[in-house]
This record gives C-alpha cells, sequence and structure tokens, in this order.
C-alpha cells in the first residue's frame, strides 16, 4: 500500500509548483526572479522600505539590498527620502517597473483564475479558510519559538 503524504508535503509540492510557474511567467516578460517579489509588492505597497519587503518574504535585508541596488540600476524602482523622517528612503516603481508589474499579475491572476475556476466558489472560500488556518498555527509557532530564543 502506498503512503499517504502528509498535509504538509502536498501543500511544498504545490507550493513549488506555482513558484516554478511564476519564475517562467516572469523569465517571458525579461524579470530576474529576484525582481519579481519585489515588484509584485510595491504594486500593492507603493512607497514602502527595504526592511518591510525583507520582512514580508522572509530574506535578509542584504539581499533585499542588492536586488534593489540593481532594480534601480536597471531602471524599475526610483528611490526617495520620506518627508517625514529623512533617514527613510521609499520605494517606488517606475513606468518600466509598473509595466513589469501589470503583465506578471495579468498572467499570474489569469492562472489563479484557470486553477479556482475548477473549484465552486464555496470549495475555494472553503479552500482559502483552511489554508489560513494552517498559516496561523504556522506562525502562531514560530512566534513561540523566537519568544523561546
Amino acid at each position: 500500500m502506498k503512503e499517504e503524504k502528509t498535509l504538509m508535503m502536498v501543500i511544498g509540492a504545490v507550493f513549488r509548483e506555482w513558484h516554478e510557474y511564476a519564475q517562467s511567467v516572469a523569465s517571458r516578460v525579461g524579470l530576474s526572479d529576484a525582481y519579481r517579489p519585489v515588484i509584485l509588492y510595491l504594486s500593492r505597497h507603493p512607497g514602502a522600505g527595504q526592511k518591510e519587503i525583507a520582512e514580508f518574504h522572509g530574506v535578509s535585508g542584504a539581499a533585499i539590498s542588492r536586488t534593489v541596488k540593481d532594480m534601480l540600476r536597471d531602471g524599475y524602482l526610483r528611490r526617495e527620502t520620506d518627508a517625514q523622517d529623512g533617514r527613510c528612503a521609499r520605494l517606488y516603481l517606475t513606468e518600466r517597473g509598473l509595466a513589469a508589474s501589470a503583465c506578471v499579475r495579468d498572467v499570474l491572476h489569469g492562472t489563479d483564475a484557470l486553477l479556482t475556476g475548477a473549484l465552486t466558489p464555496e470549495k475555494e472560500a472553503e479552500l482559502r479558510a483552511l489554508l489560513e488556518t494552517v498559516r496561523a498555527v504556522i506562525r502562531k509557532e514560530k512566534n513561540k519559538e523566537g519568544e523561546l530564543l
């Protein structure tokens, strides 16, 4: 008898498939895989800082710093000094960044619609709720570990 996959094995496999697909979409529009998450984040949160982006994606500040430097050089971002706190820099997408964001979002949203089209609206809502519950449990455990350190 074949051993049943654990829930996290299935979630991990789905994540890997989705991540590979998102990489291919970014590649088709000429984006580095490192640029994609920054562009998509800034399209939803214009004026975010590097620290905020790094925390959201769970990567180091150094990794985001390198990516931002490259994206500024390549014309996807512009940096502005925060008006209230001159020590803080805010990041915004340029026209080139906005165009890349729109293209990637259109493809990814179309794919999301295709995938969720296989589910009834009720099943989609149930799946979202279940995944959010799993996410909350994981976050709670992560926070407990942080308190122990």
